[in-house]
């Protein structure tokens, strides 16, 4: 074996060692550049406004969810629900929302109305509206609870809808500073209206009614859930 047959297999040894690590590199290089464009895109879609406001309005995904809302569990919500009842929500067709509220309070509840006196729904979809009970059909909700909040007497379930519909074309706000601009924190301050105290949490600074927090209401009574027989 001649001396440059030596020198040549020595130096492919060598780059064959080497070739792992490299590959090594490489990777790591890459899985850093994927999570430091995911970390802008995140920080894009939550902190520039526009964007932010349509990428959480939007369905992203729009094929059929097993559980989705029926026109049955329709006619069941308006056959138990009274006025001042409060109707939370889930809709994973808007999984984004969704997955926002797991992280931020742990429950994938996501949007509350309350019934008025003509079983109609005063609630925050681009602004505060009086919307009909079959919207629920209409985005395609996954998932719906009725909970009765312990209103001492009737009028003081009125002075919660009163408060809900004095505040009828109120702007959306997606920064949570306005509470009566978000539907959790606009069900929130109708119950306060009435007495009564709905528990909230502290996130980013911003003082928010979770949809679960309804559940948690001393002496509230859930009174329907959809995908459970009544």
């Amino acid at each position: 074996m001649t001396n440059t047959t030596k020198v040549n297999k020595t130096v492919s040894a060598k780059t064959r060692k080497r070739r792992p690590a490299s590959m090594l590199r490489r990777l790591i290089t890459r899985v850093l550049a994927a999570v430091a464009i995911l970390v802008v895109v995140l920080g894009v879609v939550l902190f520039v406004p526009p964007i932010r406001d349509r990428f959480f309005v939007m369905n992203l995904w729009p094929w059929h969810i097993s559980g989705e809302v029926t026109g049955a569990d329709i006619r069941a919500v308006e056959a138990v629900s009274k006025p001042g009842d409060v109707i939370i929500e889930t809709n994973w067709h808007y999984w984004q929302w969704v997955t926002l509220c797991r992280i931020c309070t742990g429950s994938t509840w996501v949007h509350a109305s309350l019934v008025d006196e003509r079983g109609r729904l005063l609630t925050v979809a681009g602004s505060v509206k009086n919307l009909p009970m079959d919207i629920y059909l209409q985005w395609r909700s996954t998932r719906l609870a009725v909970i009765r909040p312990p209103y001492a007497n009737h009028e003081a379930a009125q002075k919660a809808i009163s408060h809900a519909r004095s505040k009828l074309g109120h702007a959306y706000d997606p920064s949570f500073n306005d509470q009566d601009g978000n539907c959790t924190g606009l069900v929130a301050d109708s119950l306060h209206a009435a007495g009564i105290e709905v528990p909230s949490i502290t996130k980013l600074g911003h003082r928010i009614f979770p949809a679960s927090a309804f559940f948690r209401i001393r002496n509230a009574q859930v009174v329907w859930t959809s995908g459970t027989k009544q």
